[in-house]
């Protein structure tokens, strides 16, 4: 076949293919698919063009597997509990409390970063220095605590036994 005829085969394979593409497996007008349309005008052989029928089959079902296989979500709160350290969900919550909206961007960037192995322990100081760094100002319910004759009492209830017997 000279140039020009090959020229003109592939622009009838075109041809063809525009004719029939709303549906390209349904029967056309004439009642031939594609895949006879295909067989008359490139007179390819049962053979070849039953490898390629194949190789279609099988390009489709390896995009049909890879919508379907989604990637296994590991829950977020379950990564950062093997992360977080002494009171890192103390300052975490009360963060997440403070600014929710930040908060979840901050989860997951974290989350990716613990997955990934880059990130191996935080701890509430750490956390609370990053949260700063990044400014936001987290407020911690702070309360001042010590232990006299094996109790544990507040600031407010030794500064008033104090005032009560001077």
């Amino acid at each position: 076949m000279s140039i020009s005829g090959n020229l003109h085969a592939r622009s009838l394979l075109r041809v063809q293919r525009i004719r029939c593409h709303p549906r390209a497996r349904a029967e056309s007008k004439e009642g031939l698919s594609t895949l006879h349309r295909l067989r008359l005008v490139t007179n390819m052989s049962d053979s070849e063009l039953e490898a390629i029928k194949q190789r279609k089959l099988r390009d489709i079902q390896k995009r049909w597997a890879a919508r379907q296989k989604k990637p296994e979500k590991t829950d977020a709160d379950e990564v950062l509990n093997k992360v977080f350290q002494g009171r890192a969900w103390e300052v975490f919550n009360a963060a997440n409390q403070q600014f929710p909206t930040v908060m979840s961007q901050i989860k997951g960037a974290l989350v990716k970063l613990a997955s990934s192995g880059r990130l191996t322990e935080v701890t509430g100081e750490q956390l609370y220095l990053l949260l700063r760094t990044l400014g936001l100002r987290v407020r911690l319910n702070t309360t001042i605590r010590y232990t006299e004759h094996g109790k544990l009492k507040s600031l407010a209830e030794k500064i008033k036994e104090d005032l009560r017997n001077p």
